[in-house]
């Protein structure tokens, strides 16, 4: 039987294209050593495990795999399994296990510990678990196998020589068959429709089974049955289901004869399984045409709801009336055939779920091997009918048990939750929501739906009003708000003073940003300096202790959180790996000499290693960074500064491209010595090791040698070299991508209705995978099942997948790539180009601060722009403690210390891989633009103050709320609130419960002067509560300073290449859900206020913008009174500029742009494109007037007149930076005055 495996291992692997090596080893992993070929193995959903890659019940019936196949026909369905799971040509080890332990490839990190699997995810078996099967494999193929050495590099010169395993060579030199030779091999389809309906018939047909029954003759009374020889041969070479009707035959003739039929019936399911979707057919016209069943399907109305289902019929309609009949009908037909016929393919329960969808098709999909999953799908939709004939099925078991019956259906994933529909609120909007939340939050699936609401900010609300929950979003947003926003009050204002010592010249820019950097690097160094000299600058000592202090807050919030248990190292400071210095390095040194310089730095860190092992590590590690390109961290660094085995071992596995260079024993002890997990270590000698906590570094970062070059010189390096050297540039890094984390790690997912605990934190991938599995389980028990919910299904699971991604401050849709990253620039260069009016744009939104947190609290909270002069004679701003409360709890209003790096931390520039000296300093103008644009157009400024405001005046429409609502009982009572206040307390995370503590820890510990509040004393109130406080500060806050959420546009936006068509534009997309029909879902007199001072601050805007511009010339002033005043031109523009309108004119123009109507909002947007979808994206307008610009030049140049006034306007939008800025576009318009209005017309002068 070893020689019949192996040659059928063999051939099988070079069909597939797979190391024969490989596959052995699999099925001797899934054997337990044995190649037993009917393996017992666990019990899961699958039912029992049997084989040589432990099939379980359903694979066994779609593959047809049965107990005492040939092994020749097993490995065979194994290979046709393999290449369906995803298994192609040149694939390994992992990915052919993933497939099998799995269901695809690709998922390392999957585990099915939880089903009953041995314990660990597919990469752990794989790379800790096979090592004996390896060489089990290789003695079943005729060959041997050397397990890797402890030190493989051990005197060997060049440290990039592969290991030789050995493991392939063919001793016995069996002789392999051809792929043609193989073919011939298999079993094969029939070659016409019209056989597969002969081979159905004989097989399904109930009538075939009593012609069959009835001609076997008499029972022979000396018929002693069979002997156990004989039974233990059928036992172990028939399918089960054929057992009873070859046990109960009443004679030797009648034996032979069903024995002949058993294996024709075999051979016919097979090929009718090879046929797909024609065998299928014609097995379910032979089911409706079996001349039993027809006059009975007829009589009852199976048939007939069988032609009305493929008329396509109401599936409701023909429940109602035959569904049930017919179902009953084709049930009790299948017990009359098991029990009359000896049927063996009978299933009556399964029968039933079918026919009581289909009528007459009698059990034809459900007697199918192939289509045994197809079948479920079907069945599920005949739910109802199903539920309320339950008892037309004595017992209600059979061959499929509750996972037959759907009303009792078994959950494909452990532990099913259970959801019902009204357990989980809907959001508003249903098929009108586009973006990522609504998608969610409206979907029909009650999981999918608590999903969404707890990754993603629902912005529009509930339709019942419920209390929207805080999402990860905001979690997240918040803690990387807070503790930046502390780190960078202290860093920023010690930079300024850094800078300001050099006494450099205040517009020298360039020796001012050259000092900047200096400080950024002498910061990140002397953060990591245990011993700081005393005569390091001040500045850089303060800067460096908020540093260290950022890192430590997050190391406490990861520690806290589970996602990691971190021991305390006060000198931390995650690496980036520097691209463009070690893509430099790898051309001017070899690798050899990087890794022995690495090797001296590890050993330097770690000096109790084995010198072999830091050698292999020193390989690791330059592989990994030299590979590493997503912008994160590098993987190894990453993983050792959140604590993380598993990535740590990945990333050395993934780096080396063979997992048996390091142990899975040497990686666990580098690990726990690297990570001060345990605090002691043995050398392979037994000699004693550590004996003190280690830092979460791998290296001494500060080791620095000679290092010969390719050219044979020598260079100076440290390890510092390799990364990138800049403490502001790693502390938002660093943030963006831990808040996320923390955040994930502390969600718990809880039944919205019973408060049950779903799931207690997503820390890994493989809780993302659990989470997404019970997904796609909620999504297949709707009603329509897999097929019907298959397209809807995938979008959630593709929105949970962006949603991680994009939370964790991870790449999305390639933007990291290069060709991505200069349609980045072009969006940047667009920015410059035409946002330089933005500020006054933004100013129109300080009406909604006023109106929706009530005029008074608005007022009393105006932040103080009123100066003081103090005794020196200085000017400055009075002291406004309950501001300085607020941004040191929220970190709101701060956005004004992140400098520079503002731009580059833009989500569509995370992750961007190196880049030329070209692009570097295209990237460094383009900031500076970007920079001075916000600046010039009051944008930051506005911004900043009109976030101050909004939380000052929250703060105190609050505590006014808080009195209001507060009853003799020292309770809160939000049905006191008139209007919709109570419905948009709820929107932001505040109902009657989330109140009472919340709302008396602020009137107990919040000092007021008369009815003004000044301060929260924040200090004083319970630490869970003042963290439920930051969430609802910065959710209201977003909302009356728009700032998009994670979910709060559609996925497609994020494509970079589909971003230049809705740039500029995200305002509006996302007002879609946020203001549009959030407000109208919130109507009552307070919005009504807003809506009509929102349509007034709209016009005022307009006008403001257009006057300046118009009245500079007298065909403008013309224009402007006679055009632009008009009232219903004022009106239309004034909603066009309104968040409550969002899309609405885009809308409308994109249609009305090709009637004779024309655009109708064609001035309205700030940066004066046009407003429709189609000609209105910044860089196709820019293109389309540069080359009107430049057409506009060449042919003046060539017709040797002046430039017309319309061609000076187009050449100084399309090449002049801040063009359309209104006071350059006055003094622009008053310059050209004088020329003409327009070119002269009659053609031109040039030869083309």
């Amino acid at each position: 039987m070893s020689t019949r495996l192996a040659e059928a291992i063999k051939n099988e692997a070079a069909l597939l294209g797979v190391s024969p090596q490989d596959l052995a080893t699999v099925m001797s992993y899934e054997t337990g050593g044995t190649f037993d070929e009917w393996k017992a193995g666990p019990t899961t959903q699958w039912g029992q495990h049997f084989g040589l890659i432990q099939w379980g019940q359903p694979q066994r019936e779609k593959y047809g795999v049965y107990k005492g196949m040939p092994v020749e026909a097993q490995v065979a369905a194994a290979g046709k399994y393999l290449k369906d799971a995803g298994v192609r040509p040149g694939m390994g080890l992992m990915d052919i296990y993933s497939a099998i332990n799995a269901g695809s490839v690709g998922r390392e990190s999957a585990s099915d510990a939880n089903n009953g699997g041995a314990p660990g995810t597919v990469a752990d078996k794989v790379n800790n678990q096979m090592e004996g099967h390896k060489a089990k494999a290789a003695a079943l193929l005729g060959g041997t196998y050397e397990a890797p050495q402890t030190n493989p590099y051990e005197g060997v010169e060049e440290t990039n020589a592969p290991i030789n395993y050995d493991i392939h060579q063919d001793t016995s030199a069996p002789q392999v068959l051809t792929v043609a030779e193989r073919e011939a091999l298999r079993v094969k389809p029939y070659d016409s429709f019209l056989d597969e309906l002969t081979a159905a018939a004989q097989t399904d047909w109930y009538t075939a089974w009593a012609v069959r029954k009835f001609s076997e003759g008499a029972i022979d009374p000396d018929y002693e049955g069979l002997s156990s020889e004989d039974w233990k041969t059928i036992t172990e070479t028939i399918p089960e289901n054929y057992h009873d009707g070859l046990l109960t035959a009443g004679s030797q003739a009648a034996f032979e004869s069903r024995l002949r039929h058993v294996h024709e019936d075999i051979e016919r399911q097979q090929r009718l399984a090879e046929g797909g979707w024609s065998g299928i057919g014609a097995r379910l016209i032979a089911g409706m045409a079996d001349p039993v069943s027809l006059p009975i399907n007829a009589l009852t109305g199976g048939f007939t709801g069988a032609l009305l289902k493929t008329a396509g019929g109401s599936l409701l309609t023909r429940v109602a009336g035959s569904a049930l009949v017919g179902g009953t009908t084709n049930a009790a037909m299948e017990v009359g055939a098991r029990e009359m016929f000896g049927d063996p393919n009978t299933d009556p329960l399964m029968a039933f779920g079918v026919g009581a969808l289909l009528g007459g098709v009698s059990g034809a999909l459900a007697r199918n091997p192939a289509t045994k999953l197809e079948a479920q799908v079907l069945a599920q939709a005949g739910q109802d009918a199903i539920r309320t004939a339950r008892g037309f099925i004595p017992g209600g078991q059979g061959a499929g048990g509750a996972a037959r019956n759907t009303d009792l259906k078994d959950a494909l994933v452990p532990g099913e939750w259970g959801l019902d529909d009204a357990d989980v609120p809907t959001a508003i909007g249903g098929g009108l929501r586009f973006d990522v939340a609504g998608q969610m939050t409206t979907a029909p699936d009650p999981l999918t739906r608590l999903v969404g609401q707890t990754f993603f900010e629902e912005t529009a609300g509930f339709k019942g009003h419920e209390v929207v929950p805080d999402s990860v979003t905001v979690r997240a947003s918040a803690l990387e708000k807070k503790l930046l926003g502390n780190f960078n009050q202290v860093f920023q204002t010690a930079m300024a003073e850094h800078v300001k010592e050099r006494g450099l010249f205040r517009l020298n820019l360039t020796a001012r940003a050259k000092a900047a950097d200096e400080f950024r690097t002498a910061v990140w160094k002397a953060a990591q300096d245990e011993h700081l000299s005393p005569d390091t600058p001040q500045s850089v000592q303060r800067a460096a202790g908020a540093l260290r202090a950022y890192y430590g807050s997050y190391a406490k919030e990861i520690s806290k959180s589970g996602l990691a248990d971190l021991n305390p190292d006060p000198n931390y400071v995650p690496m980036y790996s520097d691209h463009a210095r070690i893509a430099e390095l790898d051309n001017t040194v070899e690798a050899r000499h990087m890794e022995a310089f690495i090797k001296e730095a590890i050993l330097k860190h770690t000096a109790e290693l084995d010198d072999g092992l830091a050698n292999r590590m020193a390989k690791g590690y330059w592989a990994n960074i030299r590979k590493a390109g997503f912008g994160i961290e590098d993987g190894i660094n990453g993983a050792l500064g959140r604590g993380d085995k598993d990535a740590f071992k990945r990333a050395f596995t993934e780096a080396l491209d063979d997992a048996n260079v390091i142990s899975d024993d040497e990686m666990d002890k580098v690990f726990d010595v690297l990570s001060g997990l345990v605090d002691q270590a043995k050398k392979e000698d037994g000699s004693k090791g550590i004996s003190r906590l280690k830092r979460r570094t791998l290296m001494d970062y500060g080791f620095g040698a000679s290092v010969p070059t390719r050219t044979g010189g020598r260079m100076d390096l440290t390890i510092h070299d390799l990364f990138i050297q800049d403490a502001e540039f790693t502390a938002r890094r660093y943030g963006r991508h831990l808040s996320g984390r923390v955040a994930f790690a502390n969600t718990q997912i809880r039944n919205p209705e019973t408060g049950a605990l779903l799931m207690d934190g997503i820390k890994t991938e493989g809780d993302l995978e659990k989470l997404k599995n019970h997904v796609r389980e909620s999504w297949r028990q709707q009603p329509g099942g897999y097929a019907k919910n298959k397209a809807a299904m995938q979008n959630a699971i593709d929105n949970i997948d962006f949603g991680w991604a994009r939370i964790n401050g991870t790449p999305v849709f390639g933007q990291e790539k290069a060709y991505n990253q200069w349609v980045r620039r072009l969006k940047v260069l667009q920015f410059i180009r035409l946002m330089s009016n933005m500020g006054l744009n933004q100013i129109q939104e300080s009406w909604k601060i006023a109106s929706m947190t009530g005029f008074r609290a608005a007022a009393q909270q105006l932040p103080a722009m009123r100066r003081m002069v103090t005794e020196a004679g200085q000017s400055v701003a009075r002291k406004d403690n309950l501001l300085a409360e607020l941004e040191a709890i929220t970190g709101t209003g701060l956005d004004d210390l992140w400098g520079r790096y503002d731009f580059r931390f833009d989500d569509d520039r995370i992750g961007a891989t190196a880049s030329s000296r070209f692009a570097n300093g295209v990237d460094t103008v383009l900031d500076y633009g970007q920079k001075l644009t916000a600046d010039v157009s009051l944008m930051r400024a506005i911004h900043t103050y009109q976030q101050r405001w909004a939380v000052k005046a929250i703060a105190q429409q609050l505590y006014g709320i808080a009195k209001k609502t507060r009853t003799a009982e020292g309770a809160f009572d939000l049905d006191k609130l008139s209007g919709r206040n109570k419905e948009r307390l709820a929107s932001i995370g505040l109902g009657p419960k989330e109140v009472q503590s919340l709302f008396s820890n602020m009137l107990d510990h919040s000092t007021v002067e008369g009815r003004k509040l000044v301060a929260l004393g924040s200090n004083k109130w319970d630490p869970s509560i003042l963290t439920k406080f930051t969430y609802t500060m910065n959710r209201y806050t977003n909302r009356l300073v728009q700032q998009n959420d994670v979910g709060g546009l559609s996925k497609w936006m994020s494509v970079p290449v589909f971003g230049l068509f809705t740039q500029f534009r995200n305002f509006v997309l996302g007002a879609w859900a946020k203001s549009t029909l959030y407000n109208f879902h919130h109507m009552d007199p307070r919005m009504a206020v807003f809506l009509l001072g929102e349509l007034a601050a709209g016009v005022a805007t307009y006008v403001v913008r257009s006057a300046p511009v118009q009245l500079a010339s007298e065909e403008g002033t013309d224009k402007f009174w006679e055009e632009t005043m008009d009232p219903a031109n004022l009106l239309k523009n004034g909603a066009a500029r309104t968040a409550t309108s969002s899309i609405i004119p885009m809308v409308i123009d994109s249609g009305l742009m090709f009637t004779p109507l024309g655009p109708q909002f064609g001035s309205a947007r700030a940066s004066g494109s046009p407003t429709d979808a189609v000609l209105g994206s910044p860089t196709g307008g820019w293109m389309a007037e540069a080359a009107r610009g430049s057409k506009a030049l060449i042919e003046s140049v060539a017709e040797d007149r002046e430039l017309a006034q319309s061609e000076l306007k187009t050449i100084n939008r399309a090449f002049v930076p801040m063009g359309n800025f209104i006071p350059l576009a006055s003094l622009f318009a008053h310059l050209i005055q004088d020329r003409p209005a327009t070119p002269p017309r009659g053609g031109t002068s040039l030869p083309w």
